[in-house]
């Protein structure tokens, strides 16, 4: 009887794959996939706070997906090796699938045909990627692709958000799921793939970004302040740089500006990507000057810069200063902090206006996307 007993109890050999094989019923698995929430974007204007309301929406995101450690020079139309790239709808497209995002659907839609990827039939495992490009025309050359990397040049314009993202499957999910812990080892094994998509699990993409982002505010720090209009910011910064789009590493993704050495200067521009509006920015502060200075009302000017990532940065202002006569100036400093400027944070460079010709700088660095803020420096912060 233990002898019987010992044969029929196949707890000893653990979980076999076979065990939750699927029947195959014929029917195709089509790849349908997401989009996560939690970040903001830009269009074309630069970026926007969470709290000015643009979430994810009408927006065009390039896709690949390629079998657990398979090379990604392989295309979709090579083998099974790549599942998505733009080979679908082009042949020799070497890019990401378009796929479009309407913010009122979960889904992604193909933007370029209405024809569906489907998943091999089985337990086939695929890992999806994505990048998010505002401006077709920041990319300044060809798509390259080797074993490990997918990159390609681009020229960035101050404007333009750069993203790259990654689908993961969701632990929040399975904990809410009604699998038992062992099928949620296989689900986690297998995604993404026919297996998990048969069961409800989609790849859902979740985004970051890699350029810095910096915007500004004015203050009123002195008697003469409300004469004084800002009508130009510009920062010196690279612009070229190679936009690593796909990693085997995901910490590899990103912008690498190291092959230039050449700065540019860019232009701040309102948040529609329009030019600067003129002899509007100024304060209009007439309280008494006992208030701490970054209590006092304060006035944004334009919309904000997607720079690279750097040490420190050149930055001038163009000013004109209203009272007995009209004056006009630049003024320029050069803005550091400890730590540095990095990629995918947000600062807010506070403006202490003086005068026309004193200005005084200091930084606080923003989470990008909530309107919350850190202090950095606040040397001015009780004058």
């Amino acid at each position: 009887m233990l002898m019987l007993i010992a044969c029929t109890d196949n707890s000893w050999r653990g979980l076999l794959d076979s065990d939750y094989d699927d029947y195959d019923d014929g029917l195709r698995v089509p790849v349908m996939i997401g989009m996560g929430d939690g970040v903001s974007y830009t269009k074309g204007s630069g970026a926007v706070d969470g709290n000015d309301g643009r979430p994810w929406k009408d927006v065009d995101v390039y896709v690949y997906a390629f079998r657990k450690d398979a090379p990604f020079t392989a295309t979709a139309v090579s083998g099974e090796d790549c599942l998505v790239d733009g080979s679908v709808d082009d042949s020799g497209n070497l890019a990401g699938r378009r796929a479009a995002y309407s913010g009122t659907d979960e889904y992604l839609a193909w933007a370029d045909s209405g024809n569906d990827v489907y998943y091999p039939s089985g337990k086939t495992a695929y890992d999806f990627y994505a990048y998010y490009i505002d401006a077709p025309n920041v990319s300044s050359g060809p798509v390259v692709r080797s074993r490990d990397k997918i990159s390609f040049p681009v020229v960035i314009d101050g404007c333009t958000d750069l993203m790259t993202g990654t689908a993961r499957i969701s632990d929040a999910v399975l904990a809410n799921s009604h699998f038992s812990d062992t099928e949620i080892e296989m689900l986690r094994k297998y995604a993404f793939s026919s297996y998990t998509a048969k069961r409800g699990i989609t790849p859902m993409l979740e985004f970051r970004h890699h350029l810095t982002r910096l915007r500004f505010e004015m203050y009123p720090a002195g008697d003469m302040s409300n004469t004084v209009i800002i009508n130009s910011i510009r920062v010196k910064t690279k612009t070229s740089g190679d936009f690593i789009v796909v990693s085997r590493d995901d910490a590899g993704t990103g912008v690498d500006f190291s092959s230039t050495k050449v700065l540019n200067w860019l232009d701040l521009a309102e948040a529609d990507g329009s030019p600067l509006k003129q002899d509007v920015y100024h304060t209009d502060y007439h309280e008494d000057f006992s208030d701490a200075l970054y209590e006092r009302p304060h006035i944004q000017v334009g919309g904000s810069l997607l720079l690279a990532p750097d040490t420190e940065y050149e930055i001038e202002l163009g000013l004109k200063e209203e009272k007995w006569n009209t004056h006009t100036g630049r003024t320029s400093f050069r803005l550091s902090r400890g730590g540095g400027f990095e990629a995918g944070h947000q600062y807010v460079v506070r403006l202490g206006i003086y005068g026309m010709m004193d200005v005084r700088p200091a930084v606080e660095i923003e989470a990008w996307g909530t309107g919350g803020r850190i202090t950095v420096d606040e040397e001015d912060k009780y004058r």
